[in-house]
């Protein structure tokens, strides 16, 4: 925490790192796939950084989104569904990859559908509640997603 450099950037890492608690204690932390756990963390803590600095943010996110689609032209970019097992020897941020993905199952299913999603799965496997609130599997997702 040391090295941040505003109050943005404090904002961020807080709640990014409290998402992950928060997961930890409602027990579905383990049960995300990786991309999806950081995905969400990525999307909470990114929000909270264009509350206090949106210009910022949002130069943040496109350029790291530019970054992403030079990578995935050059055929360098992982399948979700092998994050977990390149998290720190890819050549690129796969968490924002995580964000990127998440950030299309809300905009195509909306944050209640999501909030369904998290919730749903308290109770029961990703599989199932990823099926029932956005109509395909968490594998077909994983195949699809494209930037």
């Amino acid at each position: 925490m040391y090295n941040l450099q505003g109050k943005d950037d404090l904002a961020n890492v807080l709640t990014h790192e409290l998402t992950h608690v928060t997961f930890n204690q409602a027990g579905i932390g383990t049960k995300l796939p990786l991309w999806l756990n950081e995905g969400i963390c990525w999307h909470n803590g990114l929000a909270a950084q264009e509350k206090v600095n949106p210009t910022r943010t949002n130069r943040i996110i496109k350029a790291m989104t530019a970054n992403l689609k030079k990578t995935a032209q050059n055929g360098e970019l992982l399948p979700l569904d092998q994050i977990d097992q390149s998290l720190l020897s890819a050549s690129y941020n796969v968490e924002f990859q995580g964000y990127l993905a998440t950030e299309q199952l809300i905009d195509k299913h909306g944050l209640d559908h999501f909030k369904a999603f998290l919730n749903q799965m308290q109770r029961q496997d990703v599989q199932r509640s990823f099926q029932q609130n956005f109509g395909q599997s968490l594998s077909e997702f994983e195949k699809e997603f494209t930037i």
